[in-house]
């Protein structure tokens, strides 16, 4: 007769290519739910009495198109490994600036800047319109690095609604 081992609750031993399956998947599924967590926290930030909406870049703009409300800030922050470029595509947006970060050069805001990785710039929009621009993902390359033009729908009043 052949004797099985129990575990400490008198059960034989499952297999532990099962239970090294069900760690795996668990481990995978965490991170699935970080990622999507992340993805979703990308919207809204409190700063004093102003909203911080973030975009992320890595090798894509995420998300490519975001709603805003007038005075919010809006933050592109540089998750890749390589300086990036933002470049607004109409600079009629800056002459309505309430606030921003990395964007003033010379005693001016500028409408193209650099972000060094780990870095952001930032805008506060103080008018309604919808706000365009692209990313350079190297600075080194223009010409073949520029991601799909990306939207700011800034929206006024108390909703966010398209």
């Amino acid at each position: 007769m052949i004797k099985r081992r129990r575990d400490g609750f008198g059960q034989p031993d499952k297999p532990r290519k099962s239970m090294i399956i069900g760690i795996a998947l668990a481990r995978f599924m965490l991170v699935a739910l970080c990622v999507i967590a992340s993805a979703c926290s990308t919207q809204l930030k409190i700063n004093g009495t102003r909203v911080v909406r973030d975009i992320q870049i890595l090798d894509r703009v995420i998300p490519s198109e975001l709603v805003a409300r007038v005075g919010d800030e809006v933050r592109w922050h540089n998750g890749s490994p390589k300086p990036i470029t933002v470049g607004l595509l109409e600079s009629k947006w800056l002459d309505g600036i309430t606030c921003e970060t990395g964007f003033r050069g010379f005693g001016r805001i500028d409408d193209i800047v650099t972000v060094k990785p780990g870095h952001y710039v930032s805008l506060c929009f103080s008018r309604k319109g919808d706000v365009q621009y692209n990313i350079w993902l190297d600075t080194d390359n223009m010409n073949s690095s520029m991601t799909p033009t990306a939207v700011i729908h800034v929206r006024d009043g108390s909703t966010l609604a398209n």
